[in-house]
């Protein structure tokens, strides 16, 4: 089986992607992508995250952008215009202004930091305490909660900062699957990480163990890019991901249920 599509594709806007948004329109196509969805870090007013996403000043030319795309390679390969958001309370509104208002066609849920009163911070990093991997579960399930996303990506991005998969990530993985199979929100197997990042020293993603898990629940899947650059559509593991669904017998998706 040969993956024709991908939903998570991110653009120069949030600096830390590179290459101009044609760019990756053309290396999708030349890997046999016909459906594209660009999904850039979500620009969020009143708020700045220099070198994570891009200043909410960027909305429209981005809209812009990918909607010339579209017209522009129509007969070509389908383009689909979405954004990557956490779940911030603050903004659940401001996200279903972004479908209803902007023509945004469908939203990512990928929990990535939180933020207080101090400004962000990340949940994950190396040894943190098991309350910092449950926050992240709590807010990505309440993020499944709002009905608002297409799907979670990289659910199984919690055991990063671990050498091992323990009974805390067991945890945390059945309640994400739990969720995601009452809510019926498919999960992403996100094969970008090692394509980010050589050699990780802890666990990476796709997880396997989280997989496993994944398969006694009644859920459906998504292969993810998370290209951050044109080439990644070509150096990505396409296997790996398929083998986690052949060898746990996940449903696998290859369209958008927006």
């Amino acid at each position: 089986m040969k993956i024709d599509y991908c939903f998570h594709t991110h653009t120069y806007r949030c600096g830390h992607a590179y290459g101009e948004d044609t760019s990756y329109v053309l290396e999708a196509l030349a890997e046999g992508i016909i459906e594209l969805g660009f999904s850039d870090h979500v620009f969020l007013p009143g708020r700045i995250q220099p070198g994570i996403r891009g200043n909410f000043e960027l909305l429209e030319e981005y809209i812009s952008s990918i909607n010339s795309l579209k017209k522009q390679f129509e007969k070509d390969i389908n383009i689909h215009l979405g954004f990557e958001c956490e779940y911030f309370p603050e903004y659940v509104e401001y996200y279903r202004d972004l479908k209803n208002k902007y023509g945004i066609e469908y939203l990512i849920l990928g929990q990535h930091c939180f933020y207080d009163e101090t400004g962000f911070h990340w949940y994950l990093y190396d040894n943190c305490p098991y309350e910092r991997i449950r926050q992240y579960t709590d807010d990505l399930i309440k993020g499944m909660e709002t009905g608002l996303f297409a799907y979670v990506a990289h659910p199984d991005i919690f055991v990063t900062p671990y050498s091992s998969f323990n009974s805390e990530c067991e945890e945390c993985a059945r309640r994400i699957c739990q969720v995601a199979e009452k809510l019926g929100v498919p999960l992403e197997i996100n094969l970008g990480m090692n394509v980010m990042y050589n050699n990780p020293v802890n666990l990476a993603y796709p997880n396997e163990d989280f997989w496993r898990i994944a398969s006694e629940y009644n859920i459906e899947v998504y292969i993810g890019v998370d290209a951050h650059r044109p080439e990644a559509f070509h150096k990505v593991d396409y296997n790996k991901g398929l083998a986690l669904v052949e060898k746990y017998h996940l449903k696998l998706l290859t369209r958008l249920k927006k």
